[in-house]
């Protein structure tokens, strides 16, 4: 009975282990966790190894039997409504390791009892039995305070951040609106924010001037100068989380013709790019890649091809969503959803610089090559 206890034990964590990084929780409640309920059964192997038998049983009796009380009940329940989540796959694979963690726990307490009994009188430690059965009892309980304390400071890290996120929304239409009153000032847009913070125009404080903003990055992206223009005429805003789901969610983004409007995003995907923000925009993500790429090589501008910022490229030039079809060629590109964007830079400068570029937008025709 000893190796079916040492490799029931070892099933038992596995079940967990998986059932834990199976799920959408964020990655710290994982862990916690995955700490508290496999640590017992890792234990009962450390003890037998140990030669510690008779505590090892007691142990794994205790522990299985305290599985079964505390998880039985939602275990079955779970099996119950199995027929409501018919083409959920993930939802189906997580309920039959909740079942098979459960459903592990009768061999595994019953192979420490016969493997108790099998032990000689002189090897029985009855003494381990009240141990056995009482720690996980007590085990339970400080686990679920622990739990129930993460679970609390999950919740108010969500809030906090469902408050950064909608103070971001804020931040990045008040920075919009002093660059505009910027632009109406002079006919161009500043090279940093710092032209409109206290040191500038005064429009921004220290903190939204130097980028910094309530769990959020704010990054400007100012388009380069081109032809007798001698700052940018163009600019792209974005406001991303420090941590997602803990410091914010969703970036927020502008340009100098408006506000990214509302856009719709499984918070299970993770948090968009900025230039997937635009959505459907397919002429506002070309442009913010376009820009967020000489911005990245200011020594050669403006890429020649949108090849440069697409998938095979640089990677800013993405589907809206992973399921959208999208097509990048060097001159031209189409979203899945009609969109149709022409791009033509323009002519290298003395120094090879690329500083100006041309975007034809419209609907997508069939016929257009791409």
């Amino acid at each position: 009975m000893v190796p079916v206890l040492s490799i029931t034990a070892m099933a038992v964590a596995v079940a967990y282990v998986m059932l834990a990084f199976h799920g959408a929780g964020d990655a710290p409640m994982r862990w916690v966790t995955l700490a508290v309920v496999v640590a017992p059964y890792l234990l009962v192997l450390v003890l037998y190894w140990r030669r510690s038998l008779s505590h090892a049983y007691a142990l794994a009796t205790g522990s299985a039997a305290a599985a079964l009380v505390a998880l039985g009940p939602f275990a079955a329940l779970s099996l119950l409504f199995f027929g409501f989540t018919l083409g959920n796959r993930d939802q189906q694979v997580g309920i039959g390791l909740l079942a098979a963690f459960v459903l592990l726990q009768v061999p595994l307490a019953v192979a420490a009892i016969r493997g108790y009994r099998g032990l000689s009188t002189e090897r029985r430690d009855r003494r381990a039995w009240l141990a056995g059965l009482l720690l996980p009892a007590v085990y339970v309980g400080v686990a679920w305070i622990g739990l129930k304390s993460v679970a609390d400071l999950e919740q108010a890290a969500r809030r906090s951040a469902e408050a950064n996120y909608r103070q971001a929304g804020k931040d990045v239409a008040y920075v919009h609106r002093c660059l505009a009153q910027y632009a109406s000032e002079t006919g161009h847009f500043p090279e940093t924010l710092a032209e409109v913070g206290p040191g500038g125009t005064g429009c921004l404080d220290a903190h939204l001037a130097g980028g910094q903003a309530s769990g959020y990055r704010l990054r400007y992206l100012p388009g380069l100068p081109a032809g007798a223009s001698p700052a940018p005429r163009i600019y792209n805003l974005c406001s991303e989380a420090l941590s997602f789901s803990w410091t914010g969610f969703f970036p927020h983004a502008a340009d100098e013709r408006g506000l990214a409007t509302r856009y719709a995003w499984d918070v299970d995907r993770g948090s968009p790019s900025c230039a997937q923000v635009w959505a459907e925009a397919l002429d506002r993500r070309v442009r913010y890649c376009l820009v967020a790429y000489a911005t990245l090589h200011p020594a050669r501008g403006y890429p020649t091809s949108l090849l440069e910022i697409g998938e095979s490229g640089a990677g800013c030039l993405r589907p809206y969503r992973p399921e959208d079809s999208q097509r990048v060629e060097g001159a031209a590109a189409e979203s899945g959803g009609g969109g149709w964007v022409g791009y033509r830079a323009g002519a290298p400068g003395a120094d090879g610089r690329i500083v100006s570029f041309e975007l034809t937008s419209r609907a997508r025709i069939d016929g257009d090559d791409l």
